[in-house]
Formats: structure tokens, C-alpha cells, sequence
């Protein structure tokens, strides 16, 4: 199966502390719209409020994903 990796980013101001902002999406990489499977975003203070990560997943499919504040 050919990959690629995906990096992710997003602005999302509406988070408070403790707060995650993740994907969730169709396929096992995304953990098939389980939230409890989902890829967790990372911020800091230099950068917040974009959340950002990269993902390695498979070429040649439809993916559909979200974003969701955990």
C-alpha cells in the first residue's frame, strides 16, 4: 500500500485549558470515527491558537475526516 504523510493544521481559538483539538475520520488511521481512536493535534503558546500534526496515510482512497474538541 503507498502512504504519504499528511500534515494537519488548523486555527481553533474556541479551546480552553485542558482542552484537545483531534481528527477524527473514515479509515483506521483516523480511528474510524471513534473519538477514543483519534489523532490528538499539539499547540503551544508560540504558535496557539493553530493546533498541528502530521499523519501517514494511504494514497489512492476517499478519506473524510473532522476536527473535534475533546
Amino acid at each position: 500500500m503507498l502512504t504519504t504523510v499528511v500534515n494537519f493544521n488548523v486555527k481553533c481559538d474556541k479551546t480552553r485549558v485542558g482542552d484537545q483539538v483531534a481528527i477524527v475520520g473514515n479509515i483506521s488511521a483516523l480511528g474510524e470515527w471513534d473519538t477514543k481512536q483519534s489523532i490528538h493535534l499539539e499547540t503551544n503558546e508560540e504558535v496557539f491558537p493553530i493546533w498541528y500534526t502530521h499523519v501517514i496515510l494511504p494514497r489512492n482512497c476517499i478519506i473524510e475526516y473532522k476536527y473535534v474538541i475533546i
